[in-house]
């Protein structure tokens, strides 16, 4: 599972204890030409419950395991670290 994660996100095992550049993995997009939609850092996504934050896609000191497209985590709203970050986004 590693050796996979490792041609596309930046996780654990190899990122130097740091977040990478947008575009750092050469096989890091998907099929939709989105970037880095795996590891480096989590993003904060949109809860309807809004009792509580998830955050989705692992981050830069995540294990393999967290970098499952269906894995989130429910944190509480005021919670903070180093590894979580969000998506700009728009429309062409």
């Amino acid at each position: 599972m590693s050796t996979v994660f490792g041609d596309y996100a930046v996780y654990s095992s190899n990122s130097g204890s740091s977040t990478a550049a947008v575009k750092s993995k050469t096989n890091g997009y998907n099929a939709l030409g989105l970037y880095d939609m795996s590891g480096n850092v989590w993003e904060w996504c949109f809860d309807l419950s809004m009792t509580s934050r998830v955050r989705r896609g692992g981050g830069w000191n995540s294990s393999a395991s967290n970098l499952q497209v269906g894995y989130s985590n429910s944190v509480s709203p005021g919670y903070e670290e180093n590894n979580i970050g969000f998506r700009f986004a728009r429309n062409q």
